[in-house]
């Protein structure tokens, strides 16, 4: 090994602007993605969310959610689309199951008191799923806003 490449081999990594860096395994950079983007789309919408706030709110470069997700598209899907669509298929499953239980108030009172906690739980997606219902410059309104 030549002087020069033990000096570097010896260097540390160069800190970032809060201290060292850390790598982060990817599967740990896909749910910050995935956290951060749900909040950032709940809050601006699908046109109103910028790939680079994202990836800040993240704590990850912006080339990173293209790594992971390709597209702004993408990561919408699996950041908002996908988690609604799981929520309402396992909320459809328990409550048909339940269905067998009785028709009653009481059984009535019970399923929109789950859905209103269910939704409570899931705001944050519902209201990316809101939001873009609404953002015309969305890729997912027209289907949206068709049905």
């Amino acid at each position: 090994m030549s002087s020069g490449e033990a000096a570097k081999a010896q260097r540390p990594r160069r800190p970032g602007p809060d201290g060292p860096r850390l790598r982060r395994r990817p599967t740990d950079v896909r749910e910050s993605l995935l956290r951060a983007a749900a909040e950032v789309f709940a809050a601006r919408g699908y046109r109103g969310a910028y790939t680079a706030e994202i990836g800040a709110a993240a704590g990850v470069a912006e080339s990173a959610i293209f790594r992971h997700f390709g597209s702004k598209a993408n990561l919408f899907v699996a950041a908002a689309l996908e988690p609604f669509s799981g929520f309402i298929d396992d909320f459809a499953t328990l409550w048909e199951a339940r269905r067998a239980e009785g028709n009653g108030d009481e059984l009535q009172r019970a399923f929109v008191t789950d859905l209103y906690v269910r939704l409570r739980e899931r705001r944050e997606i519902v209201q990316a799923m809101l939001m873009v219902a609404d953002d015309s410059g969305s890729p997912f309104a027209e289907e949206a806003q068709a049905t």
